[in-house]
């Protein structure tokens, strides 16, 4: 697949079957090469209904959204359905914090971004343009301005940057849960919005779950350490929760055991560094209730740092 086309769609007309399109409808891709690739990642099936879907590969990231409605029917009385993805290229500034308002714009807002792409705009931003094809067919090209949706996807009063994101690779959220926890998926995974109950869900990427189920079994064999140390290095997918909402007292509970240090500053400097550095061995096998509960955690344990007992 192309990945350097930062933004592709693909929609059928009145008389046509569904195209693959880009650089506003002037051009075309192959289906099976230029966006099946992304359906199969995303874990998208057209029948479980619409879904926004992102995920970042090769230092790219890749916003997909499927089956937004335009508001007309093709000659058979079907919905025409609108599907694009859009890929940040990692040299743009913002590359990933603009990604994620994107997505966040979508699943928010998901009637005016139908409404966007729909011939009822005023003035409309895509244009279906009858032609003749060379066998004689009666068909229609169309035209898409790209830009202006772009713009419309990427620009609002509640964009953020500088976002210190929660690395997920499971579990399931309400949308606000979400929004509020700023989640990223792990390499290798994608965060996927499900229209229909409007739930958020991190999971393996469509080329990878045999990846994930082997991970999954090596993780579960290696775990069941009982000493403090163990728990905090192998069992950080239960200690997350306690840790979050014991906090400082979770840490006084701790303070004479024998493999940390005698003082609480170094007790919380060590655990935080454990945290830390654990975390991402070990992210695998957290959901993503767990991962939130350990940033909260991590935030709690670098604010004890900071006072006097």
């Amino acid at each position: 697949m192309n990945d350097n086309i930062e933004f592709r769609f693909i929609t059928r007309t009145f008389s046509e079957d569904y195209k693959v399109f880009y650089e506003n409808g002037s051009k075309q891709l192959l289906d099976i090469d230029e966006f099946a690739p992304l359906r199969k990642i995303c874990n998208i099936i057209p029948e479980e209904g619409p879904c926004a879907v992102f995920f970042e590969k090769n230092e790219k990231i890749f916003l997909v959204v499927s089956g937004m409605k335009c508001g007309k029917n093709d000659k058979a009385g079907r919905p025409i359905r609108f599907s694009f993805c859009r890929i940040y290229q990692r040299n743009n500034q913002n590359y990933k914090e603009r990604a994620w308002n994107a997505f966040v714009k979508i699943i928010s807002e998901w009637n005016a971004a139908e409404y966007e792409i729909s011939e009822e705009r005023k003035p409309s931003l895509i244009e279906i343009i009858p032609v003749t094809r060379n066998s004689g067919f009666h068909g229609e090209d169309i035209k898409f301005d790209e830009k202006i949706f772009i713009d419309w996807l990427e620009n609002s009063s509640s964009t953020i940057y500088d976002i210190k994101f929660t690395y997920c690779n499971s579990g399931k959220l309400s949308k606000n849960n979400f929004i509020n926890s700023f989640i990223w998926p792990d390499n290798g995974y994608v965060v996927k919005w499900n229209k229909n109950n409007e739930l958020i869900e991190c999971l393996p990427a469509g080329d990878r779950v045999q990846h994930q189920n082997h991970y999954n079994m090596e993780i579960n064999n290696n775990a069941g350490n009982k000493t403090l140390q163990d728990l905090i290095k192998a069992g950080l997918t239960i200690a997350a929760k306690e840790i979050s909402a014991k906090g400082i007292d979770f840490l006084d509970g701790i303070k004479n055991s024998p493999q940390l240090p005698a003082t609480m500053e170094q007790d919380r400097n060590n655990i935080l560094e454990e945290i830390g550095k654990l975390y991402k061995k070990h992210s695998f096998s957290m959901t993503i209730e767990q991962q939130v509960a350990l940033k909260k955690a991590s935030e709690l344990l670098a604010f004890a740092l900071t006072q006097k007992r």
